[in-house]
């Protein structure tokens, strides 16, 4: 089994809050961004080894399967820059079928610890050194804006968001902390559906412990 497709680098991005779905597609339309990947569920699995080490030090591997597409995918220890941009490392490539990779991350002792979904729908526009991603997660609903930090300033006031809204935090650590405020214990993030039917293919994760902050 060959990867598909391969790619390095640092990964800048930040996230914007999004009170209204609608609203942010008008947006986005406006400013001339149209549909380049419609609105498809991942299935995001991320391993670790039983210690957690690879969580404990910032890192992450983790297996998403998008549509028929499944993506390996490992992200190093990230920084907030003073911008407000989250910047980590991360190497990812795509995989023909998973069913070889995950028995190779068991035997190199990871295991799958949790699972996490979203719709998502990418905007791209001529041009643009940056991809717009509209993000709809059990946490809630959000932009995320990945490109050149100049590219993600300017887009941001262009939708209408000054600095101070700029989101660093991954998907897991908003909807942990969301799970502490409200006394419930924290387990993976799945739309209620998915909670009665799993891909069998690939466990159903252990919880991680509320203060995980690699995912995203």
């Amino acid at each position: 089994m060959a990867p598909m497709a391969t790619q390095k680098g640092i990964e800048t991005e930040i996230k914007l809050a999004v009170e209204n779905l609608a609203a942010a597609r008008r947006k986005l339309r406006a400013l001339g961004y149209l549909v380049s990947q419609p609105r498809s569920l991942e299935t995001n699995t991320l391993y670790d080894r039983s210690s957690d080490s690879l969580r404990s030090s910032g890192q992450l591997v983790r297996l998403r399967q998008w549509r028929r597409r499944w993506i390996l995918t490992f992200k190093g220890p990230g920084s907030v820059t003073r911008q407000g941009h989250k910047a980590r490392p991360e190497s990812e490539c795509e995989l023909s079928t998973p069913e070889p990779v995950i028995k190779t991350l068991a035997a190199a002792g990871l295991k799958p610890t949790l699972q996490y979904e979203k719709f998502r729908t990418e905007f791209a526009k001529p041009s643009s050194p940056g991809t717009v991603l509209l993000d709809e997660t059990p946490a809630g609903n959000f932009l995320e804006l990945e490109g050149p930090s100049a590219w993600i300033d300017r887009t941001a006031k262009a939708l209408g968001y000054a600095p101070a809204d700029y989101i660093a935090s991954s998907y897991l650590t908003i909807y942990f902390d969301q799970c502490r405020k409200k006394g419930i214990q924290a387990a993976d993030m799945l739309f209620q559906r998915s909670r009665r039917k799993r891909d069998t293919r690939i466990p159903p994760g252990a919880n991680l412990k509320s203060n995980s902050r690699t995912a995203s």
